[in-house]
């Protein structure tokens, strides 16, 4: 078998993340290309009756005329009668959609056009709710080395670079013979290119490597060692299983002509029986009686989107077959089903939602992986998908297997990865502690807007009826606290609380508002309610009467936001009313105030807690009823009490501070200023700077308070 010489494995095993934007030539080319082409499906769908059937053939026509633009330029050997016919172009597209094509072979350089192109003019061509509720998203090549560099590539480097004999030798060739590769949601073949380019070229290293020890003495076995039959791809939309055929097909003619192999002559159809259309979760997966390695990037749909997708019919049927995802991601589901065919030793990498390391998520995916003996040996906990989708997606690489080599986390080499992937201690399986509940609770969720008043409406309904400024309170928002430089109220609310109907009627204005703002709404039916909420109308739908009862003796309340970009605490009046977008802590001193905002308790939040597109999503549940608060004393642990001396008094002096210096910065900042910014920011105005040192608050890194160390005893 004749292999280039001194061949190089481009394909990294590991890589860094490239900067959001940081594209080379082909890859902007490919884009640019993909967009226009992407426009032109778009416009001829949007002008036709029957959309589906127009997208589907104006998609094929345009995917075969950019397989014969792309196989013109290049000059590869032809590869038989188009895999995805769209028919007579005249029939479809007017004379100036034609001019676009024709456009399109003469504008661009098409030896920078990567075969990825195929893929992103079949997603540009989808409806765009099809396209979100489907997770149909396709990979860029970067992420798709994070998956394939160290779940196939890095072993094959590391085996090929330990051969010391001839036998070393002989034994690799008929393990990469014997050597497969499954992507179970493998779209327009995308992960497959990337494998096969990156085989290839492991394949002519080995060669390379026999050559070295035989002394050119002995000819290798006779290959290939690896071919396009050892990749197997499953696809649940046939348009996409057509086009990940068509792009194996180009990556043979590729690979052969980069490595200077004689091109292969493959017959029409050579790819249908490993390239399956079927879903894979229904499907039988291939199990080769060699090694196996399973890549891709599973479609991501969030639970509860999951009925609405894809009916309730299909929505049971998964349930019933996947119980243990039941509460988690689409995603998720694949990894069960890696789980199900995945020998000892053998490897896989996803890349997905980053969901899969939080809470229901995780217990779904990772938790699994690590029960059954598995490694994770390379993973990114959460960063922004670069495509449209506006999601933080993470990357895990595992191996079955204890494994003792490099684990490397972020692009750093880290001693170990928890299943919450980060490097920090596993606090996955933190119980809640039971001293710790009652104390954290989610605020009111008023169930219609019409609760809601402006500071007009509630000047014109106080005009009217004095009384009712009695049950009109002022409204405090997530974004209120995260957000506004004031940390203040901006509305305000009719809060009835528990009253029964009577009662609510001796204050008649704010009544009548919500007699005709809020009962014609819950009686319209256009709103779905219960025959509670539409009998006790006046009524919050969950007025959180035992959060209530918590705060009626204090004089304020801490409250963190439910979804903020970073940790932030904020003291408010127990007058207000707090919304569901608020924990409510129904503490008050500035001690608890200064553990709550500790650098400490950011940390726990953050592996504990779980992310909305990169957002911190902060919850009583899994984060404040599982976290620690320092105890009285060795023997007693008691949450809500001050423990006595004078360390507990300095973190409540610093606190005190922290909570005036933040809000001076805000109010000398002015408008765009937000608490969350200053909690994290490294660039306080100097004399503010200078009143947070004289009071000990350090600000090492990200300028969140930290507590003196001996104050935050661990526990267990």
């Amino acid at each position: 078998m004749p292999h280039a010489a001194d061949p190089q494995t481009r394909v990294e095993g590991r890589g860094e993340r490239p900067p959001a934007g940081d594209l080379d030539r082909p890859e902007r080319a490919t884009l640019e290309l993909a967009s226009r082409l992407g426009r032109l499906i778009r416009e001829v769908v949007a002008a036709a009756t029957d959309k589906p059937a127009a997208r589907e053939q104006v998609t094929r026509l345009v995917l075969e005329s950019v397989l014969a633009m792309f196989a013109g330029h290049v000059e590869l050997l032809p590869l038989g009668p188009p895999a995805v016919s769209g028919g007579d172009p005249r029939l479809i597209l007017s004379p100036a959609q034609v001019r676009v094509l024709a456009d399109a072979a003469r504008d661009f350089h098409w030896e920078d056009i990567r075969p990825e192109i195929l893929g992103s003019i079949f997603e540009q061509a989808l409806d765009p709710d099809q396209r979100h509720e489907l997770g149909a998203h396709f990979t860029r090549e970067a992420d798709i080395a994070r998956v394939v560099g160290p779940s196939v590539v890095a072993p094959w480097q590391a085996l090929i670079a330990a051969i010391r004999t001839p036998a070393d030798a002989e034994q690799a060739i008929a393990r990469m013979q014997a050597f497969h590769v499954l992507d179970p949601a493998c779209g327009c073949g995308n992960f497959l290119y990337v494998v096969y380019r990156a085989m290839k070229r492991l394949e002519a290293a080995l060669a390379d490597r026999w050559t070295k020890l035989h002394a050119d003495i002995t000819p290798p076995p006779p290959g290939p060692w690896f071919t396009v039959q050892q990749l197997h791809g499953i696809e649940i939309d046939g348009l996409a299983a057509s086009v990940a055929r068509v792009v194996l097909a180009i990556a043979e003619q590729l690979v052969s002509r980069e490595l200077g192999l004689p091109a292969p002559t493959r017959p029409v159809g050579a790819h249908d029986s490993t390239i399956r259309h079927a879903d894979a979760l229904v499907v039988d997966w291939p199990r080769p009686a060699g090694e196996l390695a399973i890549v891709g990037n599973p479609p991501f749909l969030g639970v509860r989107k999951l009925r609405r997708a894809f009916g309730d019919p299909r929505a049971l049927q998964l349930f019933a077959r996947y119980p243990g995802n039941r509460g988690a991601d689409y995603a998720t589901y694949w990894f069960t089903r890696a789980l199900e065919l995945l020998r000892p030793g053998e490897r896989a990498g996803y890349v997905c939602t980053n969901s899969i390391a939080q809470n229901e998520g995780r217990a779904a995916s990772i938790d699994p992986v690590l029960a059954a003996g598995g490694t994770i040996t390379d993973a990114w906990r959460s960063y922004p998908w670069p495509g449209e989708a506006a999601v933080h997606i993470a990357i895990v690489n595992w191996v079955m297997s204890p494994w003792p080599g490099p684990r490397t986390l972020e692009g750093r080499v880290v001693p170990a990865i928890s299943p919450g992937l980060t490097e920090a201690v596993d606090v996955t399986t933190a119980r809640q502690l039971r001293r710790n509940t009652g104390l954290c609770f989610m605020g009111v969720t008023s169930g219609n807007e019409g609760f809601v008043l402006t500071n007009e409406q509630r000047a014109e309904i106080v005009r009217g009826d004095p009384g009712s400024a009695a049950v009109i309170r002022p409204l405090l928002i997530g974004r209120d606290v995260s957000r506004d430089p004031g940390q203040r109220p901006t509305r305000h609310i009719i809060d009835f609380a528990a009253m029964d109907q009577g009662e609510a009627q001796t204050y008649a204005g704010a009544y009548r508002h919500l007699l005709r703002h809020v009962y014609a709404k819950k009686h319209s039916g256009a709103e779905r309610k219960t025959d509670a909420e539409k009998l006790r109308w006046w009524q919050f739908v969950r007025p959180r009467p035992r959060m209530r009862a918590a705060i009626a003796a204090l004089p304020c309340v801490l409250v963190i936001p439910c979804v903020a970009p970073h940790l932030v605490v904020s003291r408010q009046a127990r007058a207000t009313c707090f919304d569901h977008q608020l924990m409510v802590v129904a503490l008050h001193e500035y001690y608890h105030f200064g553990i709550l905002q500790s650098q400490l308790h950011a940390i726990w939040a953050r592996a504990r807690g779980s992310t909305l597109k990169g957002d911190l999503r902060y919850t009583n549940t899994t984060i404040f009823e599982t976290f620690p608060f320092p105890p009285l004393s060795a023997a007693r642990y008691v949450p809500g009490a001050r423990p006595p001396g004078s360390k507990a008094d300095r973190v409540a002096e610093t606190a005190e501070t922290f909570d005036r210096t933040r809000a001076a910065a805000c109010k000398q900042r002015g408008p765009g200023s937000s608490p969350g910014c200053i909690t994290r920011s490294t660039g306080w105005p100097g004399h503010l700077a200078a009143a947070l040192g004289a009071r000990r608050v350090e600000r090492r890194g990200h300028g969140l308070l930290r507590l003196p160390r001996r104050c935050m005893a661990r526990r267990a």
